[in-house]
């Protein structure tokens, strides 16, 4: 699990560890996130999904059996409002080229279809509320 803020050209996540001390927070209601991810009505099993606000605030989980997933943070959540949600292949290091220095690759995944897999792009939406969220994301091609 990656907790940060956005960073950097491609919208990606700048990884910065948040350490939540008990008693000590912004005290900003929380909303813990779940739910699947299908692809025209069969489970994404491999990938990750990601959450991002206009603050800058977001985290990410991999999706697995089923197409489910759990945002966890240390806060116990993702603060509540409005996030842009986005759902991208599991990637491999190639490094079939010894000519080359080794490179992060996204795996070949058709049941992601590439709007999905960047923030200027993705149609996906959700508002996190306090307390328990539940969001089903069936992906169209």
């Amino acid at each position: 699990m990656r907790v940060g803020r956005l960073g950097g050209a491609g919208g990606g996540f700048l990884v910065a560890v948040l350490a939540a001390a008990a008693g000590c927070g912004s005290g900003k209601p929380m909303g813990q996130v779940e739910g699947r991810v299908t692809f025209k009505g069969q489970p994404v099993t491999e990938g990750m999904i990601s959450f991002s606000n206009a603050a800058g605030e977001g985290a990410e989980a991999p999706l697995g059996p089923e197409g489910k997933y759990l945002i966890r943070t240390p806060q116990g959540g993702l603060p509540v409002g409005d996030y842009v949600v986005t759902v991208t292949p599991g990637t491999y290091v190639d490094n079939s080229d010894p000519k080359t220095p080794p490179a992060v690759e996204e795996k070949r995944a058709p049941n992601i279809p590439p709007r999905y897999r960047r923030l200027g792009s993705t149609p996906l939406k959700a508002t996190v509320q306090e307390g328990k969220n539940v969001f089903d994301f069936d992906l169209k091609p």
